[in-house]
């Protein structure tokens, strides 16, 4: 089931799998990230990238095909979590 919320909601296996300076996120953390957002938006998804001099993973969370936030760190996408709402 985990597997499954990660590969539908997110391209993590793809980013952890794509580069050798990636920045990994306890799997538990994800997927609580991952459930939350189901709460705030429709059609989450979660588009990891890599971020040259960065000290963590980074990402842009979509509702379906609209992006809902800029390129920001995973943390500050749990911050959005925990306040209810995404913004750019």
């Amino acid at each position: 089931m985990a597997k499954d919320i990660i590969d539908l909601t997110s391209n993590y296996r793809y980013y952890i799998v794509g580069s050798e300076t990636v920045h990994e996120i306890e799997k538990e953390r994800l997927l609580n990230a991952l459930r939350a957002c189901w709460d705030i938006i429709k059609a989450p998804y979660l588009r990891f990238m890599n971020v040259s001099d960065c000290s963590g993973a980074y990402c842009i969370v979509y509702n379906g095909n609209e992006r809902v936030t800029k390129l920001i760190p995973f943390s500050e996408v749990e911050k959005m979590i925990e306040e209810g709402t995404f913004h750019k």
